[in-house]
């Protein structure tokens, strides 16, 4: 992998123009380090600048990961072995201290233009009210927390397949280093990713660092002009 197809996978939807602009340098000069394949001491520290936990041993030869494995920020989550209707009936003597909040099918129901009300669930998930950072519900009586359950091993180690997650779908607002749930207009998918805010762009990443097609740079802009931020992670249940 040459120094322009590691640049490339920095950049990713970014024109080579965006690109330096992201930067904070001329098009001109990167154009340069593309045709030379040298990128200058300058080049490297600026792109370490923006991307903090980018290998720099993978960006200089490209040898290792692309990025340094980080610890990331806690989620509050209850991590238990036995199944989670056990887990959930033994607790029952104190449903007082409980908030039903509804599992639903699957991200799609977070997509733009998509209606929670009309989604039919008989599945609750019982959560601590300790745990839960704001009301279950709006003033209307509309959901505001909803559950899902893990479909994919993108954000392992963090978010394990078959774990269960709780979004706020009030808190859209970009905080650097959270888990949202991210709707991709061109694929037309919603997932789960972390993100990092960088000035007028957002950089967004899964925690697995073997999923294909992270991580993303996108315009601020653009992630408003297409509601791509639906919603944050706030609690999960952790399957071990």
């Amino acid at each position: 992998m040459s120094i322009k197809d590691r640049l490339e996978a920095l950049k990713g939807e970014m024109s080579w123009t965006k690109f330096a602009r992201f930067l904070g340098i001329r098009s001109q000069e990167l154009d340069k380090y593309l045709r030379t394949q040298k990128p200058s001491s300058k080049l490297i520290l600026i792109i370490k600048e923006k991307f903090p936990n980018l290998s720099l041993d993978w960006l200089v030869t490209g040898k290792g990961d692309m990025y340094i494995q980080e610890k990331h920020t806690y989620i509050p989550r209850i991590e238990v072995h036995e199944d989670y209707a056990k887990y959930t009936s033994n607790m029952l003597d104190a449903l007082n201290d409980l908030v039903p909040i509804r599992l639903l099918e699957d991200l799609s129901a977070l997509a733009p233009g998509a209606c929670i009300a009309l989604e039919k669930t008989f599945n609750f998930i019982y959560i601590p009210k300790k745990e839960l950072s704001c009301p279950a519900w709006g003033e209307q009586g509309e959901d505001r927390i909803v559950c899902f359950s893990i479909k994919d091993v993108s954000m392992e180690p963090t978010l394990t397949l078959n774990s269960i997650v709780a979004v706020d779908l009030r808190d859209t607002t970009l905080k650097s280093n959270k888990i949202y749930a991210i709707y991709f207009p061109e694929e037309k998918t919603t997932t789960l990713k972390r993100i990092e805010v960088i000035k007028d762009f957002v950089l967004i990443k899964a925690d697995n660092q073997n999923t294909p097609g992270f991580p993303k740079i996108v315009e601020i802009k653009k992630a408003k002009e297409y509601n791509m931020i639906r919603a944050r992670v706030i609690w999960a249940w952790i399957k071990l």
